[in-house]
């Protein structure tokens, strides 16, 4: 048995110290990369408006505009000249446009999802948990205006009584 524990006074053995190496080889290999996500994430959270520096969106822009030219090729080679064409180039662009933002979309949700993950371990389980927050907090403002509402009512009935009696 080549890790058999040489010490027996729970301090830790031969197996104990290679796994701790190992652990440590490991985690510094993985370093560069676990750093790089991170810090992309942080750069998405700190500025979510800057989709367009993420490195997903060089492709879904690459491939819708990949797609457009194709489509927009047919449509040349295919429609008559007039007001078709210009009809058909137009819807094209629509769709392009459309493409474009819902690609951008997908890769806001994407990195969003990853940064929760990085920072609570569960996406489902922050966002439910921040919109907890959010309900609460609703509740306790609705709460605090219900208790205005009934002393500024109170106030009117007894003005109301009083001035009413005289």
């Amino acid at each position: 048995m080549p890790f058999k524990d040489d010490d027996d006074d729970g301090g830790g053995g031969r197996a104990d110290r290679e796994q701790q190496r190992i652990a440590e080889e490991l985690f510094s290999q993985t370093d560069p990369l676990r750093r790089g996500i991170i810090g992309r994430s942080e750069s998405f959270v700190e500025n979510p408006n800057d989709v367009f520096s993420l490195p997903g969106f060089a492709a879904v822009k690459d491939s819708t505009e990949s797609q457009y030219g194709r489509a927009r090729d047919e449509v040349i080679a295919n429609t008559p000249e007039g007001g078709a064409l210009t009809s058909a180039l137009a819807d094209l662009e629509r769709n392009r446009a459309s493409d474009l933002v819902q690609g951008t979309a997908q890769l806001n949700e994407s990195e969003l999802s990853r940064a929760m993950t990085l920072a609570t371990g569960s996406t489902g389980q922050s966002l439910a948990a921040l919109g907890s927050a959010g309900a609460i907090q609703a509740q306790r403002e609705a709460s605090d205006d219900a208790g205005k509402a009934a002393k500024t009512g109170a106030v009117g009935q007894g003005a109301g009584a009083y001035f009413g009696s005289k």
